[in-house]
């Protein structure tokens, strides 16, 4: 009885990791300490400390097996070694000490969740896809309420994030119960490659279109092209080794409906909340083209011609209550870049930072002391490579990097298989979204997922999806 419970917690601690981060930001409690803003304790994070717990046992179980891999081992030691000279030279070593246990952290969840995962029977698998499922199709639903909610409540009850609000683009994009719509997007994406490979079920194809409609209301471009170079990567591995795809390509029109209904919604939303706002259709047009086109395809602005009159024109709305893009997509290129740019140049500052980093979390502070640039402490890269590569140089980016690079190797060997397709096309999906936001404690479920595809290779690709 014990032992069937201990499963039980142990299943429902993984279906939480692998396809809850929609709720990683509340509820929680900020812990916000060392400049560490983004450190906080809620119930996804005691979730995958629950994680960890229960999977002792399993460590204890297969410790000779963990032992004996020499690649397993090998990693944890170059990062391991990466991350003590961090901190022997770091400016800041107590934050830099609490960035690398981050890291460790989301490392340990990614051997729990493998070891986890390897003890389901295929009946509790089966029940993770249907977890997985519905969770997709939840999320959607909840998407479109808090959209429909923050149209007419500015700051969505406080659910809203800072960047969030719909002065930036006309429509407020929707990041749920999670830090950002970045983070909620990626937190979708395995069930949204989990209902694409599902071929013959109505629930999946339920989960595909509200999972599309709810990534397309987080307006997240990174989520966009995530799922479409990892479809288009797929479809060319597919032509090249000549297999079959065809059941992919029937699921691109519930695809293709999600995101329309979803860009529909947004629009409506918009028209709705600046009703009085001359030209807000064009204006709200021309803010979704910047940001889709990376701010590449410029569309003339409309505004209201000044009247010359001291007295106001009839009709013209006051000034908190009207909406013109101004810029946002350029001024937010523009910042990740000098951030990136930075971060570089922090790394080539010498041997040592070159292939051990500057210390995890030591950016800031770095920054300030060696290139003389007056930068927040917090100082960090929205580019998670590079975030990682300043951080811990080129061993540690070097050694996190070969895992992806492994099990898309053995998906592509696997191919035919429709379990290999979707490893493939999720693995790639997440490593293409990480070039869009650098953070740690919002790619928990991004580790827990990676470390479940490189231990259960070979013996997994046997089984459906």
């Amino acid at each position: 009885m014990a032992k069937k419970y201990i499963n039980d917690v142990r299943f429902w601690l993984l279906a939480i990791i692998i396809f809850g981060g929609g709720f990683a930001l509340h509820p929680s409690v900020s812990l916000s300490i060392l400049d560490f803003p983004s450190l906080r304790v809620g119930l996804y994070q005691i979730a995958a400390v629950s994680l960890l717990l229960f999977s002792l046992p399993l460590l204890l179980k297969k410790r000779q097996e963990l032992l004996k891999n020499r690649w397993l081992i090998g990693g944890f030691l170059a990062i391991f070694i990466a991350i003590v000279i961090g901190v022997f030279f770091a400016e800041a070593r107590l934050r830099t000490a609490l960035y690398s246990l981050s890291l460790l952290f989301l490392l340990s969840v990614g051997l729990s969740a493998s070891l986890i995962y390897s003890e389901l029977s295929k009946p509790e698998k089966r029940k993770l896809i249907n977890v997985g499922l519905w969770s997709g199709l939840v999320f959607g639903i909840l998407a479109i309420i808090q959209l429909i909610v923050a149209t007419f409540e500015p700051t969505g009850f406080g659910t809203l994030c800072a960047g969030c609000k719909a002065e930036v683009f006309g429509f407020p994009r929707i990041n749920l119960f999670a830090a950002e719509p970045q983070f909620f997007a990626n937190s979708l994406l395995p069930a949204f490659f989990l209902a694409l490979f599902q071929s013959k079920s109505r629930l999946a194809k339920f989960s595909l279109f509200f999972t599309t409609l709810a990534i397309s209301l987080t307006f997240s471009r990174g989520g966009f092209l995530a799922i479409f170079i990892a479809i288009t990567a797929l479809f060319i591995i597919a032509f090249v080794k000549r297999i079959d795809a065809s059941f992919v390509r029937k699921k691109l029109p519930i695809i293709f409906a999600g995101l329309l209904l979803g860009f529909t919604l947004l629009f409506s939303s918009a028209n709705i909340r600046y009703a009085n706002t001359p030209f807000i259709a064009h204006n709200t047009f021309v803010s979704m083209v910047d940001q889709l086109s990376l701010g590449k395809i410029k569309i003339p602005q409309k505004s209201i011609a000044k009247n010359p009159s001291p007295k106001p024109a009839e009709n013209v709305p006051s000034s908190n209550n009207s909406f013109q893009p101004a810029g946002f997509v350029e001024a937010s290129t523009n910042d990740r870049l000098g951030a990136s740019d930075l971060a570089i140049k922090s790394w080539l500052s010498s041997p040592r930072t070159f292939f051990f980093g500057v210390g995890l979390g030591n950016l800031g502070n770095f920054i300030q002391k060696h290139l003389h640039i007056n930068v927040p402490a917090d100082q960090t890269v929205y580019v998670f490579y590079i975030l990682l590569l300043s951080g811990m140089g080129i061993i540690g980016l070097f050694t996190l990097l070969i895992t992806p690079l492994i099990i898309i190797f053995f998906a592509i060997k696997n191919i035919r298989k429709i379990k290999a397709q979707f490893i493939l096309s999720l693995t790639i999906a997440m490593f293409v979204h990480f070039w869009f936001f650098g953070s740690f404690i919002n790619t928990i479920h991004c580790f827990a997922i990676i470390g479940i595809f490189l231990y259960n290779y070979p013996r997994d690709y046997a089984e459906k999806v």
